[in-house]
């Protein structure tokens, strides 16, 4: 108990300076300095810096700050859940989050997650943006075609049309098979499109058209593939 009282003295009795380099070396975090510092904005943007969490303990003035929270978004995409409401339908803001991970564009605003720039942004990175799209922009072919390159199980949230479209389908199959399951059934019905699928994931085949998988000359190819 006297040695936490004696910690607790040593923290309230460092100056300025001392805050600054012990967040500096992380070996102090925002959240264990005296409230004065949480309100200082130099020391706020560097306790950021090292961990973007410590936003959380920054005065309410500074956490409404747009350059600390663009500093924090850009290290940690998930920031973007926590921040000020304001902050997801702030275009820089959430374009340095989705430049991080594509699902920060869940938590954009419906506005952003309309905007092309931003949604094109969103599915060049890990994961399957295209589920947090905007209706308009599940239609848009080159905004799809980016998606199932990287992520052909996003074809379920492409609109009715490309899902019916050869060349989106066929991308998508060749990233995830099972992705055949999402494609219109004439595509269901392509030789090329189903064998592809079956080539990446052998139960793709399970979602082939029933007249295709009737047809001898398919099953025969199906038998070469295997």
């Amino acid at each position: 108990m006297n040695a936490k009282t004696s910690e607790d003295r040593d923290i309230k009795g460092c100056n300025r300076e001392s805050v600054i380099a012990a967040l500096k070396w992380e070996r102090l975090r925002l959240v264990d300095v005296p409230k004065e510092f949480q309100c200082d904005r130099e020391i706020v943007m560097i306790a950021v810096k090292q961990d973007p969490w410590s936003l959380q303990y920054a005065s309410p003035e500074l956490q409404a700050d747009h350059e600390i929270v663009i500093t924090a978004v850009s290290r940690c995409w998930q920031f973007l859940e926590y921040a000020l409401p304001e902050f997801r339908s702030d275009r820089e803001v959430v374009m340095a989050a989705v430049e991080q991970h594509s699902r920060a564009l869940e938590f954009a605003s419906p506005d952003l997650r309309a905007d092309r720039e931003i949604v094109l942004t969103a599915v060049k990175q890990i994961g399957c943006a295209l589920r947090f799209a905007a209706l308009e922009l599940r239609a848009d072919r080159e905004v799809v075609m980016m998606q199932v390159e990287r992520c052909g199980e996003a074809l379920q949230f492409a609109s009715l049309e490309l899902r019916a479209d050869r060349e989106i389908v066929l991308t998508a199959v060749a990233d995830f098979g099972l992705a055949l399951q999402y494609a219109s059934p004439e595509m269901q019905s392509d030789h090329e499109i189903v064998l592809t699928a079956f080539r990446n994931h052998k139960s793709a085949l399970s979602f082939a058209s029933k007249g295709l998988r009737s047809e001898i000359e398919f099953f025969r190819a199906v038998l070469a593939t295997d």
